[in-house]
């Protein structure tokens, strides 16, 4: 078995293939991978309680909770139980998601930094009754939520964030806090494929879901492609949803993707470690099967 004691990914848990994602949790343990993450959709914590009750080892964690999807009283309640159970595996990575996601839950977004702060400091005030929480990670995409992160949490979660730009954001981050055991991930989509035609082909429909979420646009548009994010905004205006993925340009997806043989994919996911960054890996598949790409990621790594 290779220990890989920094490397993680990410599995998105679907009607139908829930006992499947819940398998290859299994797998990843025994391939010796740091952790699994499940993103928001299709109940994230049912998923991290399910996968740490067939696991022993492996860190199983939200990526992320949507902080108005649930009072922080109530998580509080959850998140002490999975901590205790799971003898300290399970992480909370809280976000305040997107608002086309929290339009379709009913919810009102209110303001970011305000709210999160609000609902970490309810949720560790909850202590003397819950009992000891997990690790809290804050999803971020802008400089505000890495700062509101250092203050209140016990970690950072980026997402499809180029190398460039999440040096920038890590140097914000004070030493003492790395050093004091403050985490850092990101999260990057990634393909086994050495044809860049086919590669890319795979990744435009990968993220053209994050091309119609408007913080990831203000986001790409802040880190420099403007272009793209115009010609996507322009396309929406349109009524044109059909063109978004042909909008994503080669040099967007290859600076917060990885693709290429086997080799190439350890490379890339090196530079992130050496980066002092967990890659969170969010594996594509050229046959549109989101298990085989989890299969393909692991198989690099027998």
């Amino acid at each position: 078995m290779l220990n890989m004691p920094s490397l993680s990914f990410g599995a998105a848990v679907a009607p139908g293939n829930r006992q499947s994602a819940i398998d290859l949790a299994r797998k990843a343990e025994d391939r010796g991978f740091a952790g699994l993450y499940c993103p928001s959709a299709g109940d994230c914590i049912a998923f991290c309680q399910s996968a740490l009750q067939a696991t022993h080892s492996v860190r199983i964690g939200t990526a992320i909770q949507p902080i108005y999807f649930r009072v922080a009283r109530s998580l509080a309640d959850t998140a002490a139980f999975l901590h205790e159970v799971s003898g300290g595996r399970f992480q909370l990575g809280l976000g305040v998601s997107h608002q086309p996601v929290n339009d379709a839950y009913r919810v009102t977004a209110g303001k970011p930094i305000e709210d999160t702060r609000a609902y970490v400091s309810d949720m560790r005030a909850a202590v003397p009754f819950t009992g000891p929480l997990p690790r809290i990670v804050l999803a971020a995409l802008r400089d505000k939520m890495v700062d509101l992160a250092v203050e209140v949490a016990d970690g950072v979660a980026f997402a499809h964030t180029n190398r460039a730009i999440l040096a920038k954001k890590i140097a914000r981050i004070p030493e003492v806090r790395r050093k004091a055991g403050f985490s850092v991930s990101c999260t990057v989509s990634v393909v086994v494929e050495t044809d860049e035609t086919v590669a890319f082909e795979v990744l435009r429909r990968a993220m053209s879901l994050y091309a119609f979420l408007p913080h990831y646009r203000a986001y790409w548009r802040a880190t420099g492609y403007h272009a793209e994010v115009d010609a996507i905004e322009a396309a929406i205006k349109s009524g044109e949803k059909d063109r978004i993925p042909a909008l994503l340009s080669d040099r967007l997806l290859a600076d917060i993707c990885l693709f290429g043989s086997s080799s190439d994919i350890r490379d890339g996911v090196e530079a992130y470690l050496t980066m002092g960054v967990m890659p969170v890996l969010a594996p594509q598949s050229t046959s549109g099967d989101p298990l085989k790409a989890l299969h393909e990621i692991l198989d690099i790594y027998r």
